[in-house]
């Protein structure tokens, strides 16, 4: 969601081009009692991006930001990588086990 700022606001300096700003980064502006850097990140820790509580919201680096996105839009694949992984594991355990006896 988007919120429309009149120049006059204290937090103008936020907006993009077309005069809005994103709900979560002023939520976290009024949070931090100050506007934020452009570089400034804020992450959803519940994953849902339209929960724009302050206690839903956590500044972080570019870095963080990108990974914790990562790792909640590949979590099923990397759990369904994860099991894979484990049989391919049991079965040449046992393969080896077999051709040590």
């Amino acid at each position: 969601m988007k919120i429309l700022l009149e120049d006059s606001n204290s937090y103008y300096c936020m907006v993009a081009k077309d005069g809005y700003v994103l709900e979560h980064r002023y939520v976290m502006g009024q949070g931090l009692g100050r506007p934020l850097q452009r570089w400034e990140f804020v992450h959803h820790k519940n994953g849902i991006k339209d929960d724009n509580r302050i206690e839903n919201l956590e500044l972080v680096s570019h870095l963080e930001n990108l990974s914790s996105d990562l790792i909640l839009a590949n979590q099923k694949q990397l759990l369904q990588e994860v099991r894979i992984l484990r049989l391919q594991v049991k079965e040449l355990t046992e393969q080896l086990q077999g051709r040590l006896v």
